[in-house]
């Protein structure tokens, strides 16, 4: 029985995740841009899991407007920010489903450490890769920039992004 509500506890989570990638990827957000109706501002990700620190997110839109970007620049910081968004997508969910899987194992009637090792090791691959993911894009965001576009992105004194 409580295999069952399980099950069906990870299918509706499945479901739920894949209807909202897709209409996240079909419907306008704020601004005209990709990204979901009502749903953080395009360029700033929604909060992520425990242990991903709120400074390791893509500066919003806005502070590249000083930057006198170039199209080009602008259009691969865009495709790198697209990129990264859909990986978290996907890092997000797989990390929610290792937490069930964990409480899973906790629950059962007689976990061995090795099942629960095993548990625990799996969730944090998944937040180790979503930690990397964002500190990498955010290294290749800045190489995209000069000299003096990074000296003019500087992180607020409330640290959001770098």
């Amino acid at each position: 029985m409580r295999q069952m509500l399980a099950r069906a506890l990870l299918l509706a989570l499945l479901i739920a995740t894949t209807a909202y990638g897709v209409a996240s990827a079909q419907a306008p957000g704020p601004g005209g841009r990709p990204g979901p109706p009502g749903g953080p501002p395009f360029g700033e990700f929604p909060p992520g899991p425990p242990g991903l620190r709120p400074g390791l997110h893509f500066p919003p839109p806005e502070a590249f407007d000083a930057l006198d970007l170039s199209d080009a620049q602008r259009d691969r910081i865009d495709a790198l920010r697209d990129k990264v968004r859909r990986a978290s997508i996907r890092l997000e969910a797989d990390i929610r489903l290792a937490e069930m899987d964990v409480e899973e194992v906790i629950a059962s009637d007689r976990p061995t450490e090795r099942e629960l090792d095993d548990a625990l090791t799996h969730l944090e691959e998944r937040r180790t890769a979503l930690l990397r993911t964002h500190a990498k894009a955010i290294v290749q965001m800045r190489a995209m920039l000069s000299p003096e576009q990074r000296a003019k992105l500087r992180r607020p004194v409330e640290p959001k992004w770098h």
